[in-house]
């Protein structure tokens, strides 16, 4: 007898989905104040005010994307890339 695996509810797929771009968002957010830094026409407070802009949506997934974004480029500008 073959048994179906438990099929997930659309609720559940949606939550998912959401949480996947809001890290996808949070990657966006960070990409675009580095290539304003990089362009040198970003202004003095470019990256304090990003943050603070994500950080104000007040979801903790799109901060978490926005971070580690950020941090991937630092490494990535110091070499310590994997």
């Amino acid at each position: 007898m073959r048994t179906q695996p438990p099929a997930t509810s659309p609720g559940i797929q949606i939550g998912i989905a959401d949480l996947v771009m809001s890290n996808i968002n949070g990657q966006r957010d960070a990409q675009r104040v580095i290539y304003s830094i990089r362009q040198g026409c970003a202004p003095a407070d470019a990256l304090h005010d990003a943050f603070e802009l994500v950080r104000s949506v007040g979801d903790a997934v799109r901060l978490q994307g926005f971070a580690r974004e950020l941090q991937k480029h630092i490494e990535r500008s110091r070499g310590i890339s994997e």
